[in-house]
Parts: structure tokens; C-alpha cells; sequence
């Protein structure tokens, strides 16, 4: 009877240690599995990243933008014109947008135009000691005479994560003076851009195109910041 006891036991220590092993296993595959999607196809080179990216005014917008002539309209009186900022002027636009929201990792971004888009990848520690990246788009327009680059096709490593949770996500950055996050857009006020009013924003070819209006009363101050040729 003992003898049958000790049999019964070690038959369920063995069935323990084999439910104990398939756990293992498993939470094994788990790990494996969430590191392989949290780690990005590409990984981001820091020493490539954009370090020398600064803050930037109005008055730097527009010395590092290639101005075409700008035209004289009636009714009201006012300049209209074309802006081409170069890739390095729109660098330094996005990371001035994400300085002042407070986005971490900033200095270590790499900020470029992709087809058409601004794309922006960083690095990122997933649970505090899990080293992935972060990969989004920022699509740009205008809404009531403000700039706005809206967030879309976030990323963290391979998993794509929804806009609903982008939304929620970014409630936790700031809106500052002249800068608004609304959604999954940050919303430039047109007071950081005066005396400008930006009308319409193409990207072609990779270089940001800004379709711009001056009132007649701000026409002075615009041209002490530029350089352009005015045409009747």
C-alpha cells in the first residue's frame, strides 16, 4: 500500500514538473515573441541622428528658406508669396515643436522628409530597460491660419499602435505659449509665425513648400527679416 502511495506521488511530481516545464516554455516563447516585435527592423544609428538640431525663431525660418518673388494683390493689399524650406530648416521646425512639448529622447531623433512626409524615429526604453525605437509620420497643414503637423503610422519597434492611443498618449505633453496639442496634432498659433499667415503647405520633392500671405501693415517688418524680390 505504501509502496502504491510513493508510486501515486511520483507519477504527480511528474505531471507537476511537465506543467511546470510547458509554463516555462511558454512565458519563454511570450518573451521571445515581445521582444522580436519590440525590436525595430531597422535599428536607429545615434551616431547619425540629428545632434546639431536647435531651436528655431521666425527670422531663422526664413534665412534658411529659399524665397521665390513675391507678388503685390489688391483687395486687401498684401504680398503673397512661396516659401522652400530646406530639409535642415524643417529639422530644426520639428524639434523645436518637440522641445517644447517636452518629448523625450529629442536630442537623439532622427528627423527627416520621406516621400513627402516628415518622418521621425527615436529611441526608446520599453518598460524601463527594453531598448526599442519609436517610429511616426507627421503630415503638415493648415487649419485657420495655423501650421499643423498631425501624427499618424506611430510605431513602437514593429507594432503599430492606433491613433485612439496616440490621442491618449500625448495628453501628457504640454501645450505651451503658441503651441497647442490637440488630438494627434500639434497646432502651431500663427502668432509664432508673424507677421506671416501661412495659406496652404505642399511637400514635393522632399522639400516643404509654404504658401504665405503678408498683410500690407506688416510688410515692413517682413522684409527687414528676408530677403525677396517684389514684383507688381
Amino acid at each position: 500500500m505504501a509502496y502504491n502511495n510513493k508510486k501515486v506521488e511520483g507519477i504527480k511530481m511528474k505531471n507537476i514538473t511537465k506543467i511546470l516545464a510547458i509554463i516555462a516554455i511558454i512565458i519563454l516563447i511570450l518573451v521571445g515573441a515581445i521582444y522580436y516585435f519590440l525590436t525595430p527592423s531597422e535599428k536607429l544609428d545615434l551616431s547619425s541622428t540629428n545632434k546639431e538640431n536647435r531651436v528655431v525663431t521666425t527670422e531663422d525660418l526664413l534665412k534658411g528658406a529659399s524665397i521665390d518673388t513675391f507678388k503685390v494683390l489688391n483687395n486687401p493689399l498684401r504680398l503673397e508669396g512661396k516659401i522652400n524650406v530646406s530639409d535642415e530648416t524643417v529639422q530644426n521646425l520639428v524639434y523645436t515643436i518637440m522641445k517644447k512639448s517636452d518629448m523625450e529622447n529629442v536630442e537623439y531623433s532622427d528627423i527627416q522628409v520621406v516621400k513627402n512626409r516628415i518622418k521621425i524615429v527615436s529611441p526608446y526604453k520599453v518598460l524601463g530597460f527594453i531598448d526599442s525605437q519609436y517610429e511616426l509620420y507627421l503630415d503638415l497643414g493648415v487649419e485657420k491660419d495655423n501650421l499643423v503637423a498631425t501624427l499618424n503610422d506611430f510605431k513602437i519597434g514593429k507594432i503599430k499602435v492606433s491613433n485612439t492611443i496616440i490621442k491618449n498618449v500625448l495628453k501628457k505633453y504640454k501645450s505651451t505659449s503658441g503651441l497647442k496639442v490637440e488630438g494627434n496634432k500639434f497646432i502651431v498659433d500663427k502668432s509664432n509665425i508673424y507677421p506671416m499667415l501661412v495659406k496652404k503647405v505642399d511637400v514635393k520633392d522632399n522639400i516643404v513648400i509654404l504658401n504665405v500671405e503678408v498683410e500690407a501693415e506688416n510688410v515692413m517688418e517682413f522684409l527687414k527679416n528676408s530677403k525677396i524680390g517684389v514684383i507688381g
